[in-house]
């Protein structure tokens, strides 16, 4: 007897499958820029899991792959800090993509949005912003140390702690008898 496996897949998981960056070229001309980026990216990457002893980080899948790209230019890929960020950026900026899709939202990212803002703020070096200093999405303000948190976070295969406790729900001393 042959035992049952469903077929089902969710919305979007094709999206989900991991590309060859090498072998994703199309029949025109080689693109160096896009090789030369989700390489460089490709190994920041592996360098993030190894530092949190993650396993399963196998590359990127086409929507990041196209975020990255998309989003180089704004970044220097020779420094390792600048490149960490382009990391955050292109997995944060895809997985707000991602969800939009799936929740039927066919329109793009507008410049209100907070990672679009972000975005701006990093290109400009301006850090003043609308919102405020809490809700600010600005990983180079944070360190390499928190921003590689960021990123192992943002690729999904490390999950996001969860707060037990928050400052109100810290019990109160028990009255005093006598």
């Amino acid at each position: 007897m042959q035992e049952f496996k469903p077929n089902y897949r969710p919305f979007g998981s094709e999206e989900d499958d991991v590309m060859d960056s090498g072998s994703e070229q199309t029949d025109g001309p080689f693109d160096h820029e896009r090789f030369e980026t989700l390489t460089v990216l490709a190994h920041v990457a592996g360098q993030v899991m190894d530092r949190y002893a993650i396993k399963g980080f196998e590359g990127f899948t086409k929507r990041q792959a196209d975020w990255a790209c998309n989003l180089q230019s704004f970044f220097n890929l020779s420094n390792p800090f600048e490149t960490l960020v382009l990391l955050l950026f292109t997995f944060r900026f895809s997985q707000n993509e991602r969800s939009d899709i799936e929740m039927g939202n066919a329109k793009p990212i507008d410049r209100s949005h907070p990672l679009s803002q972000a975005l701006m703020a990093w290109v400009w070096l301006d850090p003043s912003s609308e919102t405020s200093r809490g809700d600010r999405f600005y990983p180079w303000e944070y360190g390499e140390e928190r921003t590689s948190r960021m990123v192992a976070i943002a690729s999904g295969l490390l999950p996001e702690p969860i707060e037990a406790t928050s400052p109100s729900d810290t019990p109160r001393s028990p009255p005093r008898t006598q």
